[in-house]
């Protein structure tokens, strides 16, 4: 631990040149002379494989702290051994990065795997010169005040190989292919309240101002062979000002060629995915809390091959999901939650051939549920909750015949369930929940033979239960709940009462026949 002098100074590392493994120095704002830092000698623990520096950890708020200038020399002072695999700074107050980041990352830091900024507070832009050639894992989390992150690629001018009279070509500053980020992995954005930006530019000149640099965004990309070629799992969270990040581009997404993980929540900014087709890879994608979205193009998802889960939430100016979601033949989850927005779903939705469970929650203006999804003959869960335009289901419901679970919550419009429900002889959970509209039930209820829970609660209309329900055979547990105009039970439920199947509450117009054992009618 850094203290202000004395007993943990951090002059006690300067001998100590065989540290390896992991090193946690802390308290870094306890430093009271820049030059302190340069005691540690970091440059020459070629051993030390971890390095995590923070400012915050074991310091004493009562001292007084250097000037944000003056931190930037701290941590300049503190450059580790070329050999690091992992870095992780925190609680940074210094108002730039040192060279050894962000200019001279590929000679300096060039077997980095792993690096993780987080919890800067005077940090506006981040400058990241270079390739990035091992890095796997990058982390950048609660940059409070940063605005823009600026990626530039040099040039050098070099004499033509093989070539004659002088020719010349630029290559990338230290040779090979020019690839952004060769071999990142995972790439994490975070907590960035102020971040606008990322760009990407190439060129020859190393000083350069970070206003000159985003007028230059995208400058010679062509002569860019590639970027994040091995990326995997991409997130970008609670980032409500951005509005340009190369990954979410046209252009970029077309390189994320190993892509398998994509989730994208509270961007506030975000209107659109890119009109450009997503990586076959791909194979799970998150949207969330993007107030400002408004249309998810269909070629984007014309390739998604490999998509088992999709999950779209909190967006609620999205007005209808694309057709092209006909092409996720290997999606088995769907979730689409609360986007208040959706009037309805495509017909494309009965082709996704392998799906598993489709959970539409929280749709207020969805009016009605494509036909297609008849056609959806794996699905074992269906789950429609809080759907208030949702009058019927459709017809072709009773088709789904490897369905297990079905849930239907808070549909206020709903009036009846389609008779097609009794060929869902898979069927195992039924659960009907505040639905005040709903008066009567097929007459096929009763054909459900592997029927294990039966469950209708708050449905204050529904007035009578269908006779064949006593034919329910595989039936555990019959709850009734909260049904002011049920005023009778048919017959043949005596024998489900005698088992402990039966359960009534909240049912005050209920009047149960003598043959009935004592059940709760309250």
């Amino acid at each position: 631990m850094a203290r202000g002098g004395g007993v943990g100074g951090l002059g006690e590392l300067h001998g100590l040149n065989q540290l390896g493994g992991f090193l946690c120095i802390g308290g870094l704002g306890n430093v009271r002379d820049a030059r302190d830092a340069g005691e540690a000698n970091m440059k020459d623990k070629s051993e030390l494989k971890s390095l995590k520096l923070n400012w915050n950890i074991g310091s004493d708020s009562r001292l007084l702290s250097l000037e944000d200038e003056e931190q930037v020399v701290v941590l300049e002072n503190l450059q580790p051994h070329t050999n690091l695999k992992e870095l992780s700074i925190g609680s940074y107050k210094g108002v730039k990065m040192p060279r050894w980041v962000i200019q001279y990352s590929s000679s300096l830091l060039p077997n980095l795997v792993k690096l993780n900024l987080t919890e800067f507070t005077n940090l506006r832009y981040l400058p990241l010169i270079g390739e990035f050639r091992c890095l796997k894992h990058l982390t950048l989390y609660s940059l409070d005040a940063l605005k823009s992150i600026c990626n530039k690629v040099l040039l050098v001018t070099t004499p033509k190989e093989g070539g004659g009279g002088g020719e010349e070509e630029r290559k990338p500053l230290g040779g090979g292919l020019m690839v952004l980020f060769p071999m990142l992995e995972y790439l994490q954005l975070r907590s960035m309240p102020n971040l606008e930006r990322w760009t990407i530019s190439v060129g020859e000149e190393e000083e350069e101002s970070v206003a000159e640099e985003e007028e230059k965004d995208n400058n010679h990309l062509h002569l860019l062979s590639s970027m994040f070629p091995r990326l995997k799992c991409l997130s970008l969270k609670d980032c409500d000002k951005l509005t340009r990040v190369p990954m979410l581009s046209a252009w970029g997404i077309q390189h994320l060629t190993s892509l398998q993980n994509l989730k994208i929540t509270r961007l506030g900014r975000l209107v659109s995915l890119p009109d450009s087709p997503a990586p076959a890879t791909l194979e799970e994608l998150h949207i969330e809390d993007c107030p400002s979205l408004l249309r998810l193009p269909d070629c984007f998802f014309q390739n998604l091959n490999s998509l088992s889960e999709f999950a779209i939430l909190s967006c609620h100016k999205l007005a209808s999901l694309p057709e092209g979601i006909r092409h996720l033949i290997s999606l088995k989850r769907l979730y689409i939650v609360y986007c208040q927005g959706l009037t309805t779903l495509p017909e494309g939705l009965g082709s996704l051939s392998v799906l598993e469970q489709l959970w539409i929650w929280d749709c207020s203006n969805l009016s009605s549920l494509p036909e297609g999804i008849q056609h959806l003959t794996t699905l074992s869960t269906l789950v429609v909750w809080g759907c208030s335009g949702l009058k019927t289901l459709p017809k072709g419901l009773g088709s789904l015949s490897s369905l297990q679970e079905l849930r239907i919550r808070d549909c206020s419009n709903l009036s009846s369930l389609p008779e097609g429900i009794q060929h869902l002889t898979a069927l195992r959970t039924l659960v009907i929940s505040e639905c005040p509209g709903l008066k009567t039930l097929p007459k096929g209820l009763g054909s459900l033979s592997s029927l294990q829970e039966l469950v209708f609660r708050n449905c204050s209309s529904l007035s009578s239960l269908p006779q064949g329900i006593q034919r329910l055979i595989a039936l555990k547990e019959l709850r009734i709940e909260d049904c002011p105009c049920l005023k009778e039970l048919p017959d043949g439920l005596r024998n489900l009462a005698l088992n402990g199947v039966l359960k009534i509450s909240d049912c005050p117009n209920l009047s149960l026949p003598p043959i009935f054992p004592e059940v709760s009618s309250s």
